[in-house]
């Protein structure tokens, strides 16, 4: 005889812990949805240490009109307010608060007391992605939260404004990122001398302003990353990082007179070399693993200045003795090469070369003068010639590319080619 099965409520008999623990893993506007289940589960959402709010969750699919992002604005303040008001006195560990802009429409909140609130909960992470109308400004007890070990400050406005406050003191943070913001050395100084441990910095579409008095240092930070940024410095600022092991920057305006004595790998890339000065190449010169993407006056614009700043001789070019890996290109190689050898002679423990190569029908005979002295790749360490042709297209400079390096490298170093097919990639050695 059959018996009827019987429904267990298996999740509601978990502890309270573990079930706050789940329900950090989405919005909360989801955790509060779960206190219709049943009567256990009715005010557990409050006991989660994790506040995801966004905005959008409450406009709707279709949001066309100022209208109904008011009414989804208005929707979404009164939750906020309620689930401040009615959350028990627990720790909070994240809090997250995302209120950007859709089809143009901005939001028009003074946001201010809900971060307070939070600040005023000790959290370990606080992160604000904010787009509004007015003017947009960051209360000063965030940047005296002792518990912050993250913080996330992606702001925009109408008008890019300038971080102020009255000082930084953020004894536990170890990652900060800011977007869309000016900052100025001011403000970069107490960043860094406020935060003793800080490890990571990530600035994306910033302008920062440096005047000559400003001398940025930092000793703690290992990972600095720029990105779209606009870097308006006059001519004697210096950067010391003296712990930096990872620099990344994309199509920042002008550049770093950096100094960075324990950098591992850089990754470099500029779309246009318009405000590229030459102060970095002398900066990655202890790098072990190179990246540099972009045009090739990128390349040709910055080694030509500091050459000339050089005095013109090739060899007081940098030298780069611990580099390892160099990747390249994103232009046509065999076109535009000439001052790319510069730094394949000045790396003498190259092992790994990657080449990013795009077509060009403009490839002459004289381009290829350079790689029949057979001396650019004759490295007593390099072991792999990678190349990548751009969109898996092979024209008649990429085949004189393969022949030169055939005729160029040691017999023992290996020549690989990326293959595309399909939306599959391969690697054939040839």
């Amino acid at each position: 005889m059959e018996h009827p099965a019987v429904s267990t409520d298996w999740i509601s008999q978990l502890p309270e812990a573990v079930l706050t623990d789940i329900m950090s893993l989405i919005s909360t506007k989801e955790a509060v949805s779960t206190s219709v289940l049943s009567k256990s589960w009715e005010k557990l959402w409050a006991s989660v240490p994790v506040l995801h709010f966004d905005l959008r969750q409450f406009l709707g699919d279709h949001v066309d009109s100022w209208e109904k992002f008011r009414d989804g604005q208005i929707k979404f303040v009164r939750f906020v307010n309620s689930v401040l008001r009615n959350r028990r006195n627990c720790k909070l560990d994240i809090f997250s608060l995302k209120m950007e802009r859709e089809n143009g429409c901005y939001c028009a909140l003074d946001i201010s007391p809900w971060i307070i609130y939070a600040v005023g909960c000790k959290p370990r992470v606080l992160s604000l992605v904010i787009c509004t109308y007015e003017h947009l400004s960051i209360p000063n007890p965030v940047f005296t939260c002792t518990s912050l070990e993250e913080l996330h400050l992606m702001t925009e406005t109408r008008c890019t404004e300038l971080i102020e406050t009255e000082s930084v003191k953020l004894p536990s943070l170890k990652i900060f990122s800011l977007g869309h913001a000016m900052i100025d050395g001011d403000f970069l100084k107490q960043l860094l001398s406020g935060c003793s441990v800080l490890e990571k910095v990530v600035l994306y579409c910033c302008d920062l302003h440096m005047f000559s008095n400003d001398r940025i240092s930092s000793n703690s930070l290992q990972h600095f990353t720029l990105s779209d940024c606009g870097l308006l410095f006059e001519s004697d600022v210096e950067v010391f990082f003296h712990n930096l092991v990872h620099l990344e920057m994309r199509n920042c305006r002008d550049d770093l007179n950096l100094h960075a004595p324990s950098l591992v790998s850089a990754c470099i890339y500029h779309s246009s070399p318009c405000f590229y000065k030459s102060y970095l190449f002398g900066g990655l010169t202890n790098a072990t693993s190179l990246d540099l993407f972009g045009t090739p006056e990128f390349i040709v614009f910055g080694a030509t200045k500091f050459m000339d700043e050089q005095g013109g001789d090739l060899a007081n070019f940098p030298l780069f003795s611990n580099l390892k890996n160099l990747t390249v290109g994103e232009w046509c190689i065999i076109s535009n090469f000439n001052l790319v050898a510069s730094f394949l002679q000045n790396s003498p423990n190259l092992e790994n070369l990657t080449l990013y190569h795009k077509p060009s029908p403009k490839a002459t005979e004289e381009d290829m003068a350079q790689w029949r002295s057979g001396i650019l790749f004759r490295h007593e360490h390099l072991k792999k010639v990678h190349i990548v042709p751009n969109m898996g297209t092979y024209d008649q400079s990429f085949y004189k590319l393969v022949n030169a390096l055939r005729a160029s490298i040691k017999d023992s170093a290996v020549i690989s080619v990326q293959l595309s097919f399909a939306n599959m990639t391969s690697s054939v050695v040839i």
